[in-house]
């Protein structure tokens, strides 16, 4: 035969079974650290919605609606209804001030948990007029906990009958 030829007599297999061993159990620790940690991070949902009408007696007044829930095994605090919406290519985003919340603040958000903030959606169309936005845009909710850390909605197409 020509070639390399194996001698297996000359391989030491309870080194090789050991290392193999050794191996497996640092993937498998450094897997579950790694699924651990995760499972621990805030993981908030924002969801922005433009389709509530709030009833005050006979009056039905539109509103701009974010709500926040806690998908993660960790408390978030916040401080503040520190919610904004940001505008698809402007720098600037319009915060909501003194919206209708279903909670107070601070306010501790439990895993599992969820609030909301409302605002008039009147007040959204000027802001949108006031940064030069216009309309037709793309919009996303913005909510900032305790530590600054940002979470964001998806993007959402705005037409001018949805701010009617």
């Amino acid at each position: 035969m020509n070639g390399i030829t194996i001698d297996w007599s000359m391989i030491d297999w309870k080194w090789l079974l050991t290392t193999g061993l050794a191996v497996y159990a640092a993937v498998l620790s450094t897997y579950r650290e790694v699924q651990s940690r995760q499972q621990w991070r805030a993981r908030l949902k924002v969801r922005l919605n433009l389709n509530v009408i709030a009833m005050f007696g006979q009056a039905a007044v539109p509103q701009v609606q974010v709500w926040v829930e806690n998908h993660g095994r960790s408390d978030v605090l916040f401080n503040s209804a520190s919610v904004s919406i940001g505008v698809e290519g402007c720098p600037r985003t319009l915060a909501l001030l003194g919206p209708m919340t279903n909670t107070t603040f601070p306010h501790t958000l439990k895993p599992g948990g969820s609030f909301y903030v409302m605002q008039d959606r009147a007040a959204l169309q000027e802001g949108l007029h006031r940064i030069g936005a216009g309309i037709p845009a793309r919009i996303r909710a913005l909510v900032h906990d305790a530590i600054d850390r940002p979470f964001y909605s998806d993007w959402q197409d705005v037409s001018p009958s949805q701010l009617a």
